[in-house]
C-alpha cells in the first residue's frame, strides 16, 4: 500500500484514498502497520475558489446553480471545453501573456412563481486545476426543489448572497449541506462502475451533459460527483418495498427516541428592507394543520432578520422577494422545531441487506421495543474485522417531525 492508493471493499461502492501510514515497531508488543485516509469525496478538499466568485441570492443563482458553478470552477466540466488565453499580472507587475485556460458554458434553467428565465455563464479554469476524469452529474428535477402547499407548487431553493476568495471548496459544500440539512440532501463521489450498478448509461451521460464520443473517453474508475437525496423505503410511499427495522424482524441492536419542546417556536415574523415601522414583512406560521389560528398559549414567536433582502436585487420582482423572504423564515422556524430524532443500530445482514435492499441516504423504518417507530435517514455503514469475527451495521439519524407551516399571511405588507 502507498499513499494516494484506492481501496475498496466488495460490501462497499465508496472508494478510500490512503493517506497516512504509520509503522511502529516493538520488542515486546511486535510491529505494527497503522494505514488511515478518507473517502473519495475528500478530493474536494484539494480545492480552492482560486478566482473571487459570488454566488447570490438573486435570480442569476438558485442552491444547485451555485453547487454546480462552485465545482465546476474548480475542476472543470471533464472533457468538454475549449482553450482560451488569458493575460495575467505577476507579483512584480509584469505581464504573464497567453496563460491556458478551458472555457465551458453554464446553463440555468431558473423557476419563480412569475416566470421561467434561462441564463447562460462562461465559466474558466486555469488548464492544470482540471480534473478530466471528475464529472458533475446534474441532479433530478425535484432534488433541489421544495414543496410549496400554498399553490402545490416545487420551487428551487434558494441561497444566501455569499462572496468566496480562496474558501476551500470541501468546507463550503459541508457548511452548505449543513445549513440545507432539512431538505435531506447529500453528495458522494463513486467511480463509473459504481454509478452504473445505480443508473444507466444514457442517464449517467444526459445529467454529467457529455454527448456520446465525450462519455466514450470515460473509463470504469471516471469519477462521478452527485448531489442526492436517497430513497423513500418508509410506510409514506407505495413505489419501493418497506424497509423495517424492529424486534418483530430480530434485526434491531439498539436505538434512541429523545422528543424535547425546549425552544420550539411554530410562527415567525420575517421583517425585510426598510426603516422601522415601515419594513415590508412577512409572517409564517402560527396555524394547525386545518389553517386554523392555533391558540394564544400555544403561540410561540420568532423574529427573523431579513435586512439583507433587497428588492431590487430581484428587478422588483414582489412575488421573488416574497419567495426568498418566505424561505428565510422557513429556515429559521426548522432551527426551532420540535426536536424528536430517533436513531439507532441495526444488523443489516439477514432481513435486509445493506447494499441489496438500501443504501446511504435511504429513509427507513425503525421501531423499537415500546412500540415507538418513526423514519430515519441511513447516515453512516460501518463495516468492522477483528479478533471477533466481522461486523457490519448502518447508523440512522431521524426524520424530524417538522411541520408544514401554513402562512397567516400570503401577500407583503408594508406598514
Amino acid at each position: 500500500c502507498k499513499q494516494d492508493y484506492y481501496l475498496q471493499i466488495k460490501e462497499s461502492p465508496h472508494l478510500m484514498i490512503i493517506d497516512t501510514i504509520n509503522i511502529t515497531t516493538d520488542s515486546e508488543q511486535g510491529n505494527h502497520i497503522r494505514i488511515t485516509g478518507k473517502s473519495l469525496e475528500s478530493i474536494l478538499d484539494r480545492r480552492i475558489i482560486w478566482d473571487q466568485t459570488t454566488v447570490s441570492n438573486t435570480k442569476d443563482h438558485t442552491l444547485k446553480t451555485a453547487m454546480e458553478e462552485l465545482f465546476k470552477r474548480c475542476f472543470g466540466f471533464g472533457p468538454q471545453g475549449t482553450t482560451v488565453y488569458k493575460n495575467e499580472k505577476s507579483a512584480t507587475g509584469q505581464t504573464i501573456k497567453r496563460v491556458p485556460y478551458i472555457r465551458s458554458t453554464i446553463t440555468y434553467t431558473i423557476k419563480t412563481k412569475t416566470k421561467t428565465t434561462t441564463k447562460t455563464k462562461n465559466v474558466d479554469v486555469r488548464k492544470e486545476r482540471v480534473l478530466p476524469s471528475l464529472l458533475y452529474m446534474k441532479p433530478d428535477e425535484y432534488t433541489m426543489k421544495y414543496y410549496d402547499s400554498s399553490d402545490s407548487q416545487y420551487y428551487d431553493i434558494t441561497i444566501d448572497k455569499t462572496q468566496y476568495t480562496g474558501d476551500n471548496l470541501y468546507d463550503i459544500f459541508a457548511d452548505i449541506f449543513d445549513s440545507y440539512s432539512q431538505y435531506g440532501l447529500g453528495y458522494r463521489i463513486l467511480p463509473l462502475f459504481a454509478m452504473r450498478e445505480i443508473y444507466s448509461d444514457d442517464y449517467i451521460r444526459e445529467h454529467t451533459g457529455l454527448d456520446k464520443s465525450e462519455y466514450a473517453t470515460l473509463n470504469d474508475y471516471s469519477m462521478i460527483f452527485e448531489i442526492y437525496t436517497g430513497v423513500d423505503r418508509t410506510y409514506d410511499q407505495d413505489e419501493n418495498p418497506y424497509i423495517i427495522f424492529s424486534p418483530d424482524y430480530d434485526n434491531i441492536i439498539n436505538t434512541d427516541y429523545y422528543d424535547s419542546l425546549d425552544g420550539y417556536k411554530n410562527v415567525t415574523l420575517v421583517l425585510g428592507e426598510g426603516e422601522g415601522t415601515e419594513r415590508v414583512r412577512l409572517i409564517i406560521g402560527g396555524t394547525d394543520d386545518n389553517g386554523d389560528y392555533i391558540s394564544p398559549l400555544d403561540r410561540r414567536e420568532l423574529y427573523t432578520d431579513a435586512r439583507d433582502l433587497q428588492s431590487d436585487d430581484y428587478e422588483g420582482d414582489k412575488e421573488a422577494y416574497a419567495l426568498a423572504m418566505k424561505q428565510r423564515g422557513l429556515e429559521d422556524l426548522y432551527e426551532c422545531t420540535r426536536q424528536v430524532t430517533y436513531d439507532g443500530q441495526v444488523e443489516a445482514e439477514r432481513t435486509f441487506v445493506y447494499g441489496v435492499d438500501f443504501i446511504m441516504g435511504d429513509l427507513i423504518e425503525i421501531k423499537n421495543e415500546f412500540g415507538i417507530e418513526g423514519k430515519a435517514r441511513v447516515i453512516e455503514f460501518i463495516m468492522n474485522e477483528d479478533s471477533n469475527g466481522r461486523s457490519f451495521y448502518p447508523t440512522f439519524d431521524s426524520v424530524e417531525l417538522v411541520s408544514d407551516y401554513t402562512e397567516d399571511e400570503t401577500r407583503i405588507e408594508e406598514e
